[in-house]
């Protein structure tokens, strides 16, 4: 049954007798669904005025498939649609403009306008209306991969319907004149004369529909063109300012995306003339923003000249409530915000959940001179985050065990104590280079090895190379070796101290017997208990050197 129907329809579609139209019209009402779509792809293809113009006034009453095969034959009725619209049926009409969208028939705008403008047209409002969505089809074809089976070129179709807009702006009423330059603005490009002219002088006519345009439209095309401005070197002083008195999410979430993470100097330049933005106030604005955006959203902010005590209040809200974008963003801006409450805040940044947050922050912390910073610090050098280890490390970098060795002789002893527990916690290689010293060839730099473990507390860490020396040829150097052992209740050392006894050495072995009887929690020194109260008090002067002892 279906080849007869098959043979029947290419019959139908192929024969020159123009009755076979109202035959293939008829089918379109069949019982049987295969029947109904064989007559439309037939009536498709003849080049019968009637069968298309049946297409478009049913329209309306086609499912998606139907709808959908018509759509995929783009041009077909172009001539039908011409027809249709300069006619006064609203049936007609009305299904000559939703074919249009449907097929994406761009030619046909001309044909829009030129109708809309008749006098007394009823049905104005529609055809202007379908106008734009045509320009709005059209824009996302331009921002799409050009597609080759289409001959149509889309720029050239631009630049052409732009010139047409452009005459019809200039003789359009003012009932009609705001829909078209809506249409204006999703085609035009930068470089339009008209586009300039009409923002720069507000006596002109179109000036109010632009403006209002600009401000208050959700529509892409218009965002994006609005936001271009800002990479021009000199934009017009109304695009700026309408730039900064958005306040909408769709407008909001443009700007960060075309500032983007990236931005050259015009960007840069534009934004410092722009002294406010009204969504900085708004954190219902601001929470609905993606990660990304919230990001560019503070940079875009500090880039402006709004007075910084005006957009703390936006960096507090992010820190508290922001995605981790934004909250980022906020702490590398944190520099520029002086004075005791930016202080607090940058302290209760010091727990945030995210490390990159947090060792932004921690980078920062001492040069805000802030009571306990020192000791905040050196707390989060045991973070369990290593990217806030690292920071809080590079914070206290003067705190090196090479500065300390330099300095060790120059010290009081509690100093010694204090500033040696530091180092041990902020430099990672202490370990290594403590047990250097003790393995040097100089019997100065291994004296002094044994007395830097003994002021570290490192006893346990480096009890081989301290059990070691108590074979040292240096009787001196074996007595400092038992008595740095003193306190340390390992088997081994107990065991190697019990062997120093028989040191040929009274001093050793007196040095021996001294440290067996040592109590343990005396052998080493707590970072708790060594820590001073002010732990400011032990950083380095910055004008010093290694040279003058001090670490």
């Amino acid at each position: 049954m279906t080849d007869a129907l098959e043979r029947t329809f290419r019959v139908l579609t192929r024969t020159p007798n123009e009755s076979a139209a109202p035959i293939l019209i008829r089918a379109l009402d069949a019982p049987r669904r295969p029947v109904q779509e064989f007559a439309l792809r037939a009536l498709l293809e003849r080049r019968t005025v009637a069968g298309h113009r049946e297409l478009i006034r049913r329209w309306d009453s086609f499912g998606e498939h139907f709808r959908r095969i018509v759509s995929e034959r783009p041009g077909r009725l172009t001539s039908a649609l011409r027809d249709a619209v300069a006619e006064d049926d609203a049936t007609m009409i009305a299904g000559a403009c939703a074919l249009a969208v449907a097929t994406r028939e761009f030619d046909l705008m001309p044909v829009l306008v030129s109708a809309a403008e008749t006098r007394d047209n009823v049905h104005r409002e529609l055809l202007l209306r379908t106008a734009v969505e045509l320009a709005e089809l059209l824009y996302e074809e331009l921002g799409a991969p050009r597609d080759y089976r289409d001959r149509r070129d889309p720029q050239l179709t631009r630049r052409h319907l732009v010139g047409m807009l452009e005459q019809a702006i200039g003789r359009a009423s003012a009932d009609r004149r705001r829909t078209l330059v809506e249409g204006f603005l999703i085609l035009v490009s930068m470089d339009n004369g008209l586009l300039r002219r009409v923002l720069d002088d507000a006596r002109h006519p179109a000036h109010p529909e632009m403006i209002e345009l600009f401000r208050t439209s959700p529509r892409s095309a218009i965002i994006q063109n609005l936001l271009r401005f800002l990479d021009v070197s000199m934009p017009p002083a109304h695009a700026l300012r309408i730039i900064a008195e958005r306040r909408d999410v769709p407008f909001l979430r443009k700007l960060c995306k075309h500032v983007g993470p990236e931005w050259g100097e015009t960007v840069r330049r534009n934004l410092r003339h722009i002294e406010g933005f009204p969504w900085i106030e708004a954190p219902s604005l601001l929470a609905a923003l993606s990660d990304a955006e919230q990001f560019a959203a503070v940079r875009i902010t500090m880039a402006s000249r709004i007075p910084r005590d005006e957009v703390l209040p936006m960096i507090r809200f992010l820190f508290r409530e922001g995605r981790p974008g934004g909250r980022r963003a906020a702490a590398e801006s944190l520099p520029e915000f002086g004075g005791s409450e930016a202080n607090e805040l940058a302290l209760a940044v010091l727990d945030d959940d995210d490390a990159t947050v947090q060792a932004t922050v921690v980078r920062q912390i001492r040069d805000r001179g802030i009571p306990g910073a020192m000791a905040k610090l050196i707390q989060l050098i045991d973070s369990p985050k290593p990217e806030v280890q690292r920071a809080a490390r590079e914070s206290l970098r003067e705190f090196t065990f090479q500065r300390y060795l330099l300095a060790f002789d120059s010290l009081e002893d509690d100093v010694r104590r204090t500033t040696g527990v530091l180092v041990r916690k902020i430099d990672a290689k202490t370990l290594t280079l403590v047990a250097e010293e003790l393995a040097s060839p100089s019997r100065i730099r291994r004296m002094r090895g044994l007395r830097i473990v003994a002021a570290m507390g490192v006893v346990g860490e480096l009890e081989s190379s301290i059990i070691d020396l108590l074979g040292d040829e240096d009787h001196f150097l074996r007595a400092e070796a038992a008595r740095t052992l003193g306190g340390c209740r390992s088997g081994r050392a107990r065991h190697a101290l019990r062997e120093a006894l028989q040191d040929r050495s009274a001093a050793v072995q007196e040095a021996a017997e001294e440290a067996l009887q040592m109590p343990a929690e005396s052998a080493s020194v707590q970072i708790a208990s060594a820590l001073p109260a002010d732990v400011a008090s032990y950083a380095p002067s910055a004008t010093a050197t290694p040279d003058a002892g001090v670490v």
